[in-house]
């Protein structure tokens, strides 16, 4: 998927199946991650101690990727494109009161926050997970000390 293809989706029956299918497969792409945050990492073996962390750590940057779109998503369902004008009968359309605009727009982008809220969820728990296992494996940096005058 690419960002572009994002701001194709011109009809809320076209963005709420690709809400959908975004959803489907982000939870099958993720489902390795959850299972390795869910395991209990207190071992005294180093080796996959170390294997762990380089495992979720490696799931930073496709988070990161997911999160775009989610936050893409989110944006584009708040545009004006899924916003139709309603209908006074003899006198044509008229536009659409703001509060009914707002509810439509908080119900087309709020699945795509929730996702964006869980991804960014996830970059949280990994970034806590590879410092856990850092301070584990005694392999943490400490922070340079102050010196004095």
């Amino acid at each position: 998927m690419k960002i572009s293809e994002i701001f194709k989706i011109n009809t809320v029956e076209e963005l709420n199946a690709a809400r959908d299918q975004f959803e489907e497969g982000l939870d099958s792409k993720t489902e390795p991650l959850v299972d390795a945050l869910n395991q209990n990492i207190l071992s005294s073996d180093v080796a996959s101690l170390e294997q762990h962390m380089a495992f979720v750590e490696s799931w930073r940057a496709r988070l990161v990727r997911y999160h775009s779109f989610a936050a893409a998503f989110t944006d584009h369902a708040k545009d004006s494109t899924f916003l139709a004008a309603k209908s006074n009968g003899e006198e044509g359309s008229k536009r659409t009161p703001e509060i009914e605009r707002d509810a439509l727009r908080r119900k087309l982008s709020g699945g795509f926050s929730a996702l964006a809220g869980r991804l960014e969820g996830y970059i949280d728990c990994v970034d806590s997970r590879v410092n856990l296992a850092k301070k584990l494996l005694g392999i943490e940096v400490e922070a340079p000390h102050k010196k004095g005058i």
